[in-house]
């Protein structure tokens, strides 16, 4: 007989797994037309190799853009940032010997952040194509599902029903929730985070939201009126990494993707993710609507 926990565990797994090979893929088409082509140059920077460390050891702190989503990043009400999602960074800070430095910023500003060295590394963005045709990625730590939000008393039988009802559905601008729902003709309304979606649901200006579901759990898990809808099939998974400077050198990124991967072989990663809370489609119980399925 397996236990729970190392049930709950192996999921967690599978899906780290999953998504360092959407994020390989994903890379590999950055690469391929970045660099012209697979049989052409390779899509790496013109920097020497460790500028990257180098830059930031000579400043003396490792600059990390962050936005909240629970329960991965959030802020706390001193105004310092806490998660998994800033193990690896912490890690990465340690081993350089600088201090980390929270960057606050929005997921819609992240690509153009980054572009512009207003940080050296942004957490828990989504490896999707077309960003990575603008940042470099690094190997993933954990695979993102998403799941709609809703008032229990909705009436809502399916997720098409909530794209069907042609009323707002509440996410962050820029985010790729945004582009997934963009793309199936939905009433989008855009806001800065995760918690103005959410609030928008509950305020009665959307009829949902749409977010990853340890976020959407975190948060029906505080409330008696705010259930989850889990499309079938899923409409969005997109495994999660941290983003970077396009020009980061080959040498800095093997580093970093070095720390990363240690982490997650020590299970250190997984274990923060599931003290936190982190659930998978299957783990929802009575957090998910169940006429929705």
């Amino acid at each position: 007989m397996v236990a729970k926990g190392m049930h709950r565990s192996s999921k967690i797994t599978l899906l780290l797994i999953g998504g360092v090979i959407l994020a390989l893929l994903a890379g590999y088409l950055g690469a391929t037309i970045r660099g012209g082509g697979a049989g052409g140059e390779a899509a790496t920077s013109s920097s020497s190799a460790w500028s990257w460390v180098k830059k930031i050891r000579d400043n003396g702190e490792l600059r990390v853009g962050v936005s909240s989503s629970p329960p991965g990043i959030t802020e706390s009400d001193d105004g310092t940032w806490k998660g998994f999602e800033l193990i690896a960074p912490q890690a990465i800070a340690d081993t350089l010997g600088v201090k980390l430095k929270t960057v606050p910023t929005t997921f819609e500003n992240a690509v153009a952040a980054l572009q512009a060295n207003q940080f050296d590394m942004m957490v828990s963005l989504n490896v999707t194509p077309d960003r990575s045709l603008s940042i470099r990625f690094s190997i993933p730590h954990w695979v993102a599902e998403d799941v709609f939000l809703v008032r229990e008393d909705s009436g809502f039988t399916s997720a098409q029903a909530v794209i069907d009802a042609g009323e707002p559905i509440a996410v962050p601008a820029g985010t790729s929730q945004d582009k997934a729902l963009t793309a199936r003709g939905a009433n989008v309304l855009r806001l800065k985070s995760y918690q103005e979606a959410n609030l928008a649901l509950t305020s009665g200006r959307a009829v949902a939201s749409f977010l990853d579901i340890p976020g959407a759990a975190a948060f029906a898990s505080e409330r008696d009126d705010v259930k989850i809808v889990v499309p079938k099939p899923s409409m969005s998974v997109q495994a999660v990494g941290y983003g970077l400077n396009p020009n980061i050198d080959e040498s800095s990124l093997a580093y970093l993707n070095a720390e990363i991967d240690t982490l997650l072989k020590r299970g250190v990663i997984e274990a923060a993710m599931i003290e936190s809370g982190y659930l998978t489609a299957d783990q929802l119980g009575d957090l998910e609507l169940k006429s929705s399925r």
